[in-house]
C-alpha cells in the first residue's frame, strides 16, 4: 500500500480552465491547474495540488506524519515570489477562519518551485494531556475516548480558499471545499497507523495514550545528543520519534522520521528510549491496558 500514489474521486478532480484571475483591485486568485494528488508514503500522508501556470504556477502541500487534528501546509512557486518569502504576512483559510499573522521560517525551499512558506491547518484542538493527580481514581468509562485524532471534515467543508496578504496585497488559492480532502487524509493516516503495528479499530476506544513516566530524564538525555557537526554549522531539525508500546508498557518498536532535511542529525534517540524510557500503557474506556502507538517531536534549534 505504501510508496504508491492515487488520485481522489471525481468530485475533487475538476480543475477550472482559467489559471489566474483578477477579482478585486488588490486581490489575485490562482485557480487549480491540476487534480488533488494523494501520496501514501512510508512515513507520512501528503496531498498536493498546483494552481496557476507559467511564472504563476504555485504548489500547495498538506501533510501529516502522525494522527492529528492539524496538518502541515507548505506553499511555493509564483505566489510566494510575488508575496515575498522573508517578510511577515497573514494567512487565512476562508471564509470561516480568522487571519493569522506569521513570519516565514528561514531557508525553506521546495525544489524547482524555490522559496516556500509553511504553517499549520486545523480546527481548535482540545488539551488531552492533563494527567490525573497521584491520588485521583481514574474513571475511564466516564471519559470521552480520545480515539484516533483526525482532521475535522466539517471544518474542511467550511474552507473554500487559502489567502496570503501583505502590505494591502492579497493572493488567493482557490482550493475549493476541503471536506473530501480531509477525509482522504484521514483514511491514509489510518492505513499508516496500521502499518506501524497498531490496530486503528482498537485505537477508537482509547481513553488515554501511552505516557512516558520518566519523560524529563529521557528528554534531557536526547537533547544532550545534539550532533556536534550540526551545532557547529548552526543547523536545526525537527524529528518525529514513533514507538509502539504494548499493553505491559514495553516499547516493542521505535522509528525516527526526519520532518525536515537533517543531514547531520544521525541521532540515537531510539537507543536512548530503549535504554531509559518507562511507560504507562494506553488504556481503553473500560480501563484495560492496550497496545498503542506513541509519538513525540524532537526540535533541535540553534539561536
Amino acid at each position: 500500500m505504501f510508496g504508491r500514489s492515487i488520485w481522489l474521486g471525481a468530485a475533487l478532480l475538476i480543475a477550472a480552465p482559467c489559471t489566474v484571475l483578477a477579482t478585486e483591485p488588490e486581490t489575485v486568485e490562482y485557480a487549480p491547474s491540476s487534480h488533488w494528488h494523494l501520496d501514501y508514503a512510508e512515513a507520512h500522508c501528503r496531498i498536493v495540488r498546483t494552481f496557476g501556470e507559467g511564472d504563476d504556477r504555485t504548489v500547495l502541500f498538506l501533510q501529516q506524519y502522525d494522527p492529528s487534528e492539524a496538518a502541515y501546509w507548505l506553499v511555493a512557486g509564483g505566489l510566494v515570489d510575488k508575496l515575498g518569502s522573508r517578510q511577515k504576512y497573514t494567512v487565512q483559510f476562508g471564509p470561516a477562519s480568522m487571519f493569522n499573522k506569521t513570519k516565514p521560517r528561514a531557508n525553506v525551499t521546495l525544489g524547482d518551485f524555490g522559496d516556500a512558506l509553511q504553517g499549520f491547518l486545523g480546527h481548535a484542538m482540545q488539551d488531552r494531556t492533563k494527567d490525573a493527580g497521584a491520588d485521583e481514581k481514574i474513571e475511564y468509562s466516564a471519559r470521552e475516548p480520545i480515539g484516533l485524532p483526525a482532521l475535522s471534515t466539517a471544518y474542511g467543508e467550511s474552507i473554500e480558499w487559502m489567502e496570503f496578504s501583505r502590505r494591502g496585497k492579497h493572493y488567493r488559492l482557490k482550493t475549493g471545499e476541503l471536506g473530501a480532502v480531509f477525509d482522504a487524509m484521514n483514511t491514509c493516516m489510518a492505513s499508516l497507523v496500521k502499518s506501524w503495528g497498531a490496530d486503528p479499530s482498537l485505537m477508537k476506544s482509547r481513553a488515554t495514550e501511552p505516557v512516558m513516566t520518566n519523560f524529563s530524564q529521557v528528554s534531557a538525555k536526547i537533547r544532550g545528543a545534539y550532533p556536534w557537526k550540526a551545532q557547529r554549522n548552526g543547523e536545526s531539525a525537527t524529528l518525529l520519534v514513533r514507538a509502539i508500546v504494548d499493553s505491559a508498557g514495553a516499547m516493542t518498536s521505535c522509528h525516527i522520521t526526519e520532518m525536515t532535511e537533517a543531514i547531520n542529525f544521525n541521532v540515537a534517540a531510539c537507543d536512548t528510549l530503549r535504554q531509559m524510557a518507562t511507560f504507562e500503557p494506553a488504556r481503553d474506556t473500560a480501563g484495560n491496558a492496550i497496545a498503542s502507538y506513541y509519538t513525540r517531536k524532537i526540535y533541535y534549534v540553534t539561536y
